[in-house]
C-alpha cells in the first residue's frame, strides 16, 4: 500500500470477505481498519484535541460505573465493535458496554449502551451519515453521542422506546445528564 486514502474513501475498489478484513488487522497491527460490507478503510490519525475529548469521556464513563456499581466496561478507539455480523466492524472513539456477553471476548465487543464519536473536519461526514445509521440500529443502544471539537456542541440520540430523541447541548456551562 502506498499513502493512506482519506477516511472516507476504501483502500481499494476490491470487495473483501471479513476473513480477508480480519487477517489484514492481524498482519498490520499498527494500522486499525474498519470494515463496511466488504470495503476497508484505513482510520485517519487523530489530533490532541480530538484525543483529550476521547479520554476524558471515557475517564467519565468509567467513573460513574464504578460509583454505581455497574459492571459495565468503557473502550478507547482500539476496541473493534462489530455493528452488523460479518459486514460492519467500526472503532468508535468510546464506547460503554454493560453486556455480560461481552466478556468472552477480548477482541470484538457487540453490545454497546454508549456510543461516542468525537466530531472532526475528516470524520463527520461518515459519523453523520454512515456510522450513526448504523448505531442507531443496535438494539443494546442507549445513547449515541457526537461531541464537536471545534465548537461547544454535543448532539445527544437518546432511546425512547423504540425511536431516538435527539437533544442538542450547546455552550460551556451547559451539562449533559443521562440516565441510568
Amino acid at each position: 500500500m502506498s499513502a493512506l486514502p482519506i477516511y472516507n474513501q476504501p483502500i481499494s475498489r476490491i470487495r473483501y470477505k471479513l476473513a480477508d478484513y480480519l487477517a489484514m488487522e492481524q498482519e498490520n497491527a499498527e494500522t486499525l481498519y474498519e470494515f463496511n460490507d466488504g470495503e476497508i478503510y484505513s482510520r485517519v490519525g487523530r489530533t490532541d484535541t480530538h484525543n483529550e475529548i476521547a479520554l476524558n469521556l471515557a475517564f467519565f464513563f468509567r467513573q460513574i460505573a464504578k460509583e454505581q456499581g455497574k459492571p459495565c466496561r468503557t473502550y478507547v478507539s482500539d476496541v473493534k465493535l462489530e455493528v452488523a455480523k460479518d459486514r460492519k466492524y467500526y472503532y468508535p472513539d468510546v464506547f460503554v458496554t454493560c453486556s455480560e456477553a461481552d466478556k468472552d471476548s477480548a477482541l470484538i465487543k457487540k453490545e454497546p449502551t454508549i456510543i461516542v464519536e468525537v466530531l472532526s473536519n475528516r470524520t463527520s461526514y461518515v459519523d453523520n451519515h454512515v456510522k450513526k445509521i448504523d448505531y442507531l440500529a443496535l438494539k443494546s443502544l442507549q445513547y449515541y453521542i457526537q461531541v464537536h471539537q471545534d465548537r461547544a456542541v454535543v448532539e445527544v440520540y437518546e432511546r425512547n422506546n423504540d425511536f431516538f430523541m435527539l437533544k442538542i447541548i450547546q455552550g460551556i456551562d451547559n451539562t449533559l445528564t443521562l440516565k441510568d
